[in-house]
């Protein structure tokens, strides 16, 4: 299979350095990914009142369902290991001692927007103009995720068209021959088909990971040259700005991270439509062999048309993408003009610092994985696909790891 021979090549790949990039090209789960599940679940009104065992447990749960539904849960047997009960406490411990230091922040970043904005107001139209082309280069980046995965679609469309071909052929060949073996040969495609569909999902929705990185990159390289041209006006305030930024970037990558959430929803919405496809004609054609050659190529089309539906929703994340980058920015320049408004900058601060703890505190459990997977990629054994790609409504009722 194609997919388990590039998760074994890939798990020969020595890790190196103490940063979660080198683990990146794996789907493990990352710090950031976990940091997320906390902050949403922190950032609930009704949290902060819960008795902290509470806390626990619910945090707990949503940790797990992350965990279960996790591209590595969906790739590989091999189960994520982790001290749960450990993690949690971190996290609760964690998220009480930002939360105290909250309104703190607050004020301090008040009054460093202050010191900001006096040095940028008489610079007004220069700052304007500057995040006016800023943007304009923002719908760019948004359209380029959404076409790099239609372009792999468009590819795993034409390879299953093509393994299709060899899939009927030995049909075609029995019903030429009368052979009494057509029945062997029918249970034979529907499994190979099945098997075709569900990897190449699978790859596409892997394939995110190297996208997202690109993206995240280019995000990160506008914010740079945004401040690069807004540096001139800052003088003696530089820090400030560079502080201001780093909230800028860090939002723009939380909206690509939510842009990948949603593509990679498709795809597990996706694969179980295409099962059902194939399941009910497998029903279809068992006992009944009349014109079985007809029947597949209509499976197949059936899969093509839902494969194009797919990929016609992906135009539908991009344009929300595309505004809400722009709105950031835009927001970010308000706030160095002299009607800044009032919002919640801090607590994007919290939960940039909240991350920043969770990963060094995350970074060895997934290295302990990472490695797992990499023996057992060079004993070249117990390294398969699962039998199932789970649903998220499936996996909230396969049992807790």
């Amino acid at each position: 299979m194609i997919l388990k021979a590039v998760i074994l090549s890939l798990a020969l790949v020595a890790v190196s350095g103490d940063s979660e990039e080198a683990l990146v090209d794996l789907p493990v789960i990352t710090g950031d990914e976990v940091a997320t599940v906390m902050w949403d679940y922190f950032s609930q009104p009704s949290t902060n009142a819960k008795e902290e065992e509470e806390q626990k447990s619910e945090l707990t749960q949503r940790i797990k369902t992350l965990f279960k539904n996790h591209i590595w849960s969906r790739l590989t047997k091999q189960p994520f290991t982790y001290d749960l009960e450990e993690l949690v406490s971190f996290a609760v411990s964690l998220h009480q001692n930002l939360t105290k230091d909250s309104e703190k922040l607050k004020e301090e970043n008040r009054k460093d927007l202050e010191e900001l904005r006096a040095k940028m107001v008489p610079h007004a139209q220069d700052v304007s103009q500057i995040i006016g082309d800023t943007v304009r280069q923002l719908p760019r980046y948004a359209s380029e995720y959404p076409k790099a995965i239609d372009r792999d679609v468009d590819l795993r469309s034409w390879m299953m068209d093509v393994r299709s071909k060899d899939i009927i052929k030995p049909i075609e060949t029995a019903l030429h021959d009368q052979a009494d073996n057509l029945q062997t040969l029918l249970t034979s495609a529907f499994d190979q088909t099945q098997e075709l569909i569900r990897s190449g999902i699978l790859q596409l929705e892997w394939l995110q990971i190297t996208y997202i990185r690109e993206l995240k990159r280019k995000l990160n390289h506008t914010v740079e040259e945004l401040g690069r041209s807004l540096a001139p006006f800052a003088q003696g305030v530089q820090e400030k700005l560079d502080h201001q930024l780093e909230d800028l970037s860090f939002q723009m990558k939380k909206h690509a991270e939510q842009l990948q959430a949603n593509v990679s929803a498709g795809y597990q919405h996706l694969w179980p439509r295409l099962k059902v496809l194939i399941q009910d004609a497998r029903e279809t054609l068992r006992g009944h062999t009349e014109q079985p050659d007809k029947a597949l190529a209509e499976l197949y089309k059936g899969l093509d048309q839902q494969l194009e539906e797919f990929q016609r929703s992906l135009a539908l994340f991009e344009e929300p993408f595309s505004q809400g980058m722009v709105q950031l920015v835009n927001m970010f320049g308000q706030k160095l003009g002299p009607n800044p408004g009032h919002g919640e900058d801090h607590l994007i601060f919290l939960e940039k610092d909240l991350r920043g703890k969770v990963k060094p505190f995350f970074l060895p459990i997934g290295k302990e994985n990472y490695e797992k997977l990499q023996a057992l990629g060079n004993q070249g054994k117990n390294l398969t696909l699962l039998e199932q790609v789970q649903s998220p409504a499936a996996s909230e009722q396969s049992p807790a790891q």
